[in-house]
Formats: structure tokens, sequence, C-alpha cells
């Protein structure tokens, strides 16, 4: 769902969106192809499509170690969960300090004008903070979170919910992105997506210094794409999110 957001708030800026998931390959909503997309062959498609402006790219920790990303760089990178029971024995990964540095990679290829989006509620991910040379940005369903409060007052930023309000704090600022209302309701944004997914979303397109007046009414106007819904608590995916701008031909 992060992915699909992300891809939603991007469409709304007036990007052209490209999408590789675990689900398949999607150009503005359209199926290319259907299946694991985040394989390096087929996620590098999208790199290659001169019509795409902006990639969302999912990489999960099994397809960076064993084929590696589709791209060396990106301006957001974001990392949504982490998994201690995760391992890969025919990489020989075997522990959580082995996937953490897989993980770590998609923090390493943020560029320094670029933005790692980091979940505050994942002590193992809230690690990779330091390993980035650009912005870090946390995201916490919990404002009140110590890392959230150290970072901010540090002038670090973070996107959090605070009662039903989507909220971006910058040292003692503090600006209300969203006030999702009545959608917020059983512990879910429009009834199925975790808030956690859309603070993570938000992240990303505060990193990209998108216009607010879009980010408002991108969050308004999602409509999730009807999929197998993901299970409470499933551990989800590092993502990845390049951004190109298309620079006209003389």
């Amino acid at each position: 769902p992060v992915a699909q957001l992300v891809a939603h708030l991007l469409g709304v800026a007036g990007y052209k969106v490209g999408v590789a998931t675990t689900s398949g390959l999607t150009i503005d909503r359209r199926v290319l192809e259907q299946g694991d997309g985040t394989r390096r062959d087929i996620a590098g498609r999208l790199l290659r499509n001169r019509a795409v402006d902006a990639a969302v790219i999912e990489s999960p920790p099994a397809t960076i170690a064993y084929e590696g990303m589709a791209y060396d760089w990106c301006q957001v990178g974001i990392v949504t969960d982490f998994d201690p029971d995760l391992t890969l024995p025919e990489k020989y990964l075997d522990s959580p300090e082995h996937i953490w540095k897989v993980m770590r990679t998609q923090v390493d290829v943020v560029l320094e004008e670029g933005s790692a989006v980091l979940n505050a509620h994942e002590p193992m991910i809230v690690e990779m903070a330091e390993l980035c040379i650009g912005s870090v940005i946390f995201y916490a369903t919990d404002p009140a979170l110590d890392v959230v409060q150290t970072h901010c007052a540090g002038g670090g930023r973070a996107v959090v919910l605070d009662g039903s309000q989507v909220v971006l704090l910058q040292g003692a600022q503090r600006e209300i992105l969203s006030d999702l209302g009545s959608t917020l309701a059983g512990g879910h944004w429009r009834g199925s997506i975790e808030p956690s997914s859309l603070l993570a979303a938000v992240a990303a397109a505060v990193g990209l210094d998108m216009p607010r007046d879009r980010l408002r009414a991108g969050i308004l106007s999602f409509v999730p794409v009807l999929s197998p819904m993901v299970p409470p608590g499933a551990r989800l995916p590092a993502q990845g999110l390049l951004l190109f701008v298309d620079v006209p031909r003389a």
C-alpha cells in the first residue's frame, strides 16, 4: 500500500508514474506485467522508459540480496519495517544483523539532497538514520515517541499522526497536513489501510517538497486499488523511490 500511495501522490502532483512491486509492473495504473515486479530486470525497465517521470520501486530484502537494486541512487528511500525472524540461508544471511546490513542499502543509496523515510517505531530501522548522507524524515503514529522528539528538537523532520491529524513536525514548528476525520476508524484509514502506510507515503512527498495543496488533494482523493488484503501485522518490504524529471530537448 505504501508504493500505491506514493504513486498516487506523485500522480496528483503531475508526474507520470511507473510502479514496480511484488504484484507487478504498472505505469499510470495500467498493468504492464503481473507477478514479481521487483526483479532487477523488470524494475529496470521503468528506469529505461522515457515516458516515465517518476519511478516507485519496492526493494524486498531478498531481491537486494540475490540481485541487487535496479538503481544506484534515489531521491527518497523508504524503510517501512524490519522482520527479525527473516533469514536467507542460501546467502548465509541467518541473523537480524545480517538482514539489517542488507536493508541498510536502501539508506546508503539516498542522494545528499535526498531523504530517508524511516519507521520511528522500529529500533533497528532507527539505527539506519546515521548512515544517511541526506536528510532523515521519521514517521510515527505516536508523536510523543522519544525518537521523534529528539530528532525534531535537533531540527529534523517527522510526519506523525496526532489524533486524526497528519502533522509535520520540525523543531518547534507544527504543520497540519491533513485531517483524516471520520475516514480513520478501527485503527485503519479508509477501512483497510494502516495509518502508518499513509504516514510513510506523506513523508516521502514531504521529502520531495511536494506542494501542500497537491499533497492534501492526494490524501483526500486516494482510493485503494482492489487487491489481496495485507494481513494485520504483516511485514512490509523496504521501498525505494527514484524520481525523474523529464528535461525537454532542444
